[in-house]
């Protein structure tokens, strides 16, 4: 039951990449707003580095 859960987990988190992209795009640079781009970036590459089972994202990825 854990596998399958954990399969899951990984399997929405490997195709939330493209949507937060596209949050990214709408909110930050449609709409002028730094903030909403910061943010969105940072929970992109917090994804990422989740997923390469890394613990913590430093700017320089």
């Amino acid at each position: 039951m854990l596998a399958v859960a954990a399969m899951t987990v990984a399997t929405l988190m490997s195709v939330a990449g493209p949507w937060v992209i596209g949050h990214a795009v709408d909110a930050g640079l449609e709409h002028a707003d730094p903030a909403a781009l910061r943010f969105w970036t940072l929970t992109f590459w917090r994804r990422r580095a989740w997923l390469n089972g890394s613990s913590t994202v430093s700017a320089s990825t």
